[in-house]
């Protein structure tokens, strides 16, 4: 095994660098492009990464051109993978897309490709960080709509209700209601209502009128035509093909407690 790096090594090479006039970039400014990545801010990203990787103060970290900005690229994708999950990235998509892209820089035998590569690796972190943002924010004022429609099943639920308790337009709710959970928040509710209906049908023995009643439907014939469109069968038909099955699930159940 060799030997650690001492501290006389360190400052010889410092002394070196000094003789050749090489030197590294302040910490600060090497941070940037990362702070950048990790905001998905592309443009600032892609003008910082091109400003440190094809300068001259760079870290010698081979004598070979080639491997030296091979090893700089891997150290680069490194801090680009940490810093693109602060900014929101899923771990394993960034984990996965860093190990493509230093497979990818094993293949190359060039510096101009080198650098290409690495304005490519900047973009790719910066639009999936970008996109997971966007995502996310897309995703909060939806989950927020679920919360209210399941703590009202009881009352009669608008549009407008779920607007208000979001703060957004409800045709912003909408439009991203269809979009994120591919149907419209009217379906969403029945659905969610006949849910509860389908247990109330077989785990006490409430009316139909009393179950629309409670989930705030408009009538029991409309009760009626919703949980048929929902489930394929009519609530009575329905109580009487599942209870049998319900008991006994039950009954399974409290023998093994």
């Amino acid at each position: 095994m060799s030997n650690a790096i001492t501290r006389k090594e360190i400052d010889y090479q410092a002394f070196l660098n000094r003789e050749s006039q090489k030197c590294h970039h302040r910490y600060d400014e090497e941070l940037r492009q990362y702070i950048y990545l990790k905001n998905g801010d592309l443009e600032n990203a892609l003008t910082a990464t091109k400003q440190m990787f094809q300068s001259n103060l760079t870290g010698q970290l081979s004598e070979n051109p080639v491997r030296n900005y091979q090893y700089l690229f891997v150290a680069s994708v490194t801090l680009a993978t940490r810093f693109a999950i602060q900014g929101g990235l899923d771990e394993e998509v960034a984990f996965n897309t860093s190990d493509l892209y230093i497979q990818k820089v094993d293949k190359i035998d060039n510096v101009p490709d080198i650098f290409e590569l690495q304005v490519e690796m900047f973009t790719t972190f910066t639009k999936l960080v970008r996109q997971s943002k966007l995502d996310q924010a897309k995703a909060l004022p939806i989950l927020r709509c679920i919360e209210y429609i399941e703590l009202h099943l009881h009352e009669v639920i608008h549009l407008s209700d779920l607007a208000k308790h979001t703060g957004y337009s409800s045709n912003y709710i909408s439009k991203l209601f269809k979009e994120r959970m591919n149907q419209s928040v009217k379906s969403y509710i029945q659905t969610q209502k006949i849910s509860v209906a389908k247990n109330m049908l077989l785990e006490s023995d409430y009316s139909l009128l009393e179950i629309s009643e409670t989930l705030a439907f408009s009538s029991q014939s409309y009760f009626t035509k919703i949980f048929k469109k929902v489930t394929g069968e009519k609530p009575l038909d329905y109580r009487a093909n599942h209870l049998t099955d319900a008991i006994h699930s039950k009954g399974v159940i409290d023998d093994r407690t």
